[in-house]
């Protein structure tokens, strides 16, 4: 009996060290598992900060993204503003051409109208010539008008006096 008692001892202790054994590579493995879970925690943790800050980033670029629209916007009426001032621009223009055009027509026959008409020693006379060379000359040589006075009266075809005592005959 001694001997099964030594060998029940010796199995006692036997199991002791293996269930010793297997209490200890539960703990390294647990102390494993849990440097494991730690270091995917500060990964994870690391993760979440990188898509926070990737979050930031994008409402920075979508805040960017919505000023600068705003700002082509503001751009887009501006250049909408120009073209219509340079469409009132080029009608002005325009009008002012053709009323330029107008007005030097009206000059023009203003010009023959009153070309026909010279005063002369308190009367005035019609003349049916046209007189535009005559004034280009007097324009250009005012010494030889006053030769050419006697000869242009002499020249003209029709004289209507208009003086005080003719006037209402006509």
């Amino acid at each position: 009996m001694a001997e099964e008692v030594r060998n029940l001892a010796g199995q006692s202790a036997k199991a002791a060290k293996e269930t010793t054994d297997l209490i200890e590579n539960s703990i390294k493995k647990v102390e494993a598992g849990t440097k494991i879970a730690n270091n995917t925690a500060g990964a994870l943790l690391k993760i979440v900060e990188g898509i926070s800050r990737a979050s930031d980033l994008v409402d920075n670029i979508a805040s960017a993204s919505n000023e600068q629209s705003a700002a082509l916007v503001q751009i887009n009426q501006g250049i909408i503003q120009v073209s219509q001032v340079v469409q009132t621009n080029a009608a002005a223009a325009e009008e002012s051409a053709a009323a330029s055009e107008e007005l030097s027509s009206q000059a023009e026959s203003l010009k023959k109208n009153v070309s026909a008409f010279k005063l002369s020693t308190g009367s005035m006379l019609l003349s049916t010539e046209n007189t535009d060379h005559q004034i280009a000359e007097r324009i250009k040589e005012p010494d030889r008008q006053s030769e050419k006075k006697h000869k242009t009266n002499v020249a003209l075809k029709t004289n209507i006096s208009l003086t005080e005592n003719n006037f209402g005959k006509y």
